[in-house]
């Protein structure tokens, strides 16, 4: 198996298109994270919100994905994603304050049933995963 460079490509409606080589693809796949190198069998990957990891000799890229359909084809992997976020883009402080608001939402679902209380669990699930990896990249 060759550990040739691996054509990465990322597609998002929010972000102009991300073009570059990595040895080593982390995906958030929907049952558990995939990892793919040079010549991975072919495959399409249904991957839910998450981080994507490109590795490569000058270090690793991060970035926050929402969900996405990705293809994998011998040293290729095309992602079509709702968003991308590169981690050295996100807003730190607001990644933070996003994490404080959705658990105040959480307690205080506790006393007001009209609040929805998966929906603020599913928010501080995002809002935790952008401050990790906003604090894996360097400050922009």
């Amino acid at each position: 198996m060759s550990k040739g460079p691996i054509s990465v490509q990322i597609y998002a409606p929010n972000q102009p298109v991300i073009q570059t080589d990595a040895l080593f693809v982390r995906l958030p796949g929907r049952s558990g994270d995939i990892g793919v190198e040079a010549n991975h069998t072919a495959s399409l990957v249904e991957c839910h919100f998450g981080e994507v990891c490109l590795q490569n000799s000058n270090g690793d890229s991060y970035y926050y994905m929402g969900d996405a359909i990705a293809t994998i084809e011998n040293d290729t992997v095309v992602i079509i994603a709702s968003l991308v976020e590169p981690g050295e883009s996100i807003d730190r402080k607001r990644a933070e304050a996003a994490r404080e608001r959705a658990i105040d939402r959480i307690r205080l679902s506790k006393r007001d049933s009209s609040i929805d209380t998966a929906r603020a669990q599913a928010a501080l699930r995002r809002a935790e995963l952008r401050v990790s990896i906003a604090h894996k990249c360097p400050l922009s």
